[in-house]
């Protein structure tokens, strides 16, 4: 299912995934790349959160070394933190995972 991207996060590129999710076996899995955005700000909205706030690493496209991580709420919103940079390739959303309540 894709995601509508909030406050300035828009999809990474046509050739990488656009932002999505799916579940699978009572767990909700993201896929593609997002850019754009500020740190401490939200991404989207999630259908389903997890059972507790989940704070979810995640790693700068293109290699970069730089990590941020997605912290979910059990609403369902994510908020983003970690490195922006003008020039950055994107923030990959895959492999994040997490049981839903």
């Amino acid at each position: 299912m894709p995601l509508a991207l909030q406050n300035g996060f828009t999809d990474a590129s046509s050739s990488a995934a656009p932002a999505g999710y799916r579940i699978i076996n009572g767990s909700l899995r993201l896929r593609g790349e997002v850019i754009g955005g500020a740190s401490a700000t939200v991404v989207f909205k999630l259908p389903f959160g997890p059972g507790s706030r989940a704070a979810i690493p995640i790693s700068i496209a293109g290699g970069s070394g730089d990590v941020g991580k997605i912290v979910v709420a059990p609403d369902g919103t994510a908020t983003f933190y970690g490195v922006v940079h003008a020039s950055s390739p994107g923030y990959t959303l895959h492999p994040v995972d997490y049981l839903i309540n």
